[in-house]
């Protein structure tokens, strides 16, 4: 349905953002280019969740790199709520969108993180 409210109205920037959404786990590099099209104002609620829809993709890719550099653009200190991919459930590949503050998806974006940040063994010193 997104898809065709997209096809039936392409000037729509809200029709636009609900049919990347929808393209997150499904080709999360076609929603990367259409989130990469929409240049919301800087700072307000639009352009975080454009930066956590972007952050999503790229943890889809197991690009941390680029996750991280999104998140980081991101306000966390507001009270904003909004329906968003659960980042723990991307990472292991059973999408789940639920209502978080931005605050919260920040922390659950910690935790996914670190379950694909590459664990280094410790190595034993060979000295005494």
């Amino acid at each position: 349905m997104a898809q065709r409210f997209h096809e039936a109205q392409p000037q729509a920037t809200h029709f636009a953002m609900a049919y990347a959404f929808c393209l997150i786990p499904i080709n999360a590099a076609r929603a990367r280019s259409s989130l990469e099209n929409f240049q919301p104002s800087e700072g307000s609620i639009g352009a975080t969740i454009r930066e956590i829809n972007l952050a999503s993709c790229a943890l889809i890719d197991r690009n941390l790199d680029k996750a991280a550099a999104h998140v980081a653009s991101i306000v966390t200190e507001s009270d904003s709520a909004a329906w968003l991919r659960d980042p723990v459930s991307l990472v292991l590949g059973e999408p789940l969108v639920r209502y978080w503050h931005i605050e919260e998806w920040a922390e659950q974006f910690t935790v996914a993180k670190s379950m694909i940040t590459p664990r280094t063994a410790e190595v034993p010193s060979s000295g005494s």
